[in-house]
C-alpha cells in the first residue's frame, strides 16, 4: 500500500526498490524529506532499498532539504537513487544538483522510468547476492 501525503505519495515498487513522487506545486524542506524517508523505511520494513524520484512540475527543494538528503546521516539504509528528469528545466536543475551537492548515495538521473528502474534492479539483485 503506498504512503501518501499531499505532498508525495512512496510507493513499493519491488522488495527493496521504492518509488517516490514529488507532487506538483509543493515546496519541500527538511520536515518534508524526513517524512519521506520515513515512508520509505515503513514501506521497506528498515531494510535496504534503492529509490526512485520524481516530480511533477513546479516542485521546490530548499537549499537545506538537498544538503541533508545528499549526506552520510541521511543516507541510512538507501543503497542507491536514480532521478528521474522529464524535460529540461529538470535536467538543468538535477545537473546542477549532482554536480554541487555530492550524495554520499550513489546517485544518477535517467530521462525515463525503466531506464532507472533497470538500474535499481541491477543493484537490488547485487544487495541480494551479499546477503
Amino acid at each position: 500500500m503506498p504512503e501518501v501525503s499531499n505532498k508525495f505519495i512512496a510507493t513499493k515498487i519491488t522488495d527493496h526498490i521504492v518509488e517516490n513522487l514529488l507532487l506538483n506545486g509543493n515546496n519541500f524542506d527538511v520536515e518534508d524529506v524526513n517524512a519521506i524517508k520515513a515512508a520509505n523505511l515503513e514501506l521497506t520494513k528498515g531494510e535496504k532499498y534503492a529509490v526512485l524520484v520524481w516530480s511533477e512540475e513546479f516542485t521546490v527543494i530548499t537549499k537545506e532539504a538537498r544538503e541533508l538528503v545528499a549526506s552520510k546521516e541521511f543516507a541510512q539504509n538507501t543503497l542507491a537513487k536514480a532521478l528521474i528528469v522529464v524535460n529540461l528545466a529538470q535536467q538543468i536543475i538535477v545537473n546542477f544538483y549532482l554536480y554541487f551537492y555530492r550524495s554520499f548515495i550513489k546517485t544518477k538521473a535517467f530521462r525515463t522510468k525503466v531506464v532507472g528502474i533497470k538500474l535499481l534492479k541491477e543493484i537490488e539483485e547485487q544487495e541480494i547476492k551479499l546477503n
